[in-house]
């Protein structure tokens, strides 16, 4: 494959998920929607990712 894009880390089970759906979508030409949710805030002055999971 021509282009790869890696990444060091683990999905969670949700995001696992939604990745097999992309890759069996592009498989078969199909259109997928993916709707996806990071939310960023700022705590001590340092930038943190906090996932909707986390409220």
């Amino acid at each position: 494959m021509k282009n790869t894009l890696t990444w060091q880390g683990e999905l969670s089970s949700g995001q696992k998920e939604a990745s097999d759906a992309v890759i069996q979508a592009i498989e078969q030409k199909q259109k997928l929607l993916v709707w996806a949710v990071c939310i960023a805030e700022y705590e001590n002055g340092e930038k943190s990712i906090r996932r909707p999971n986390q409220f």
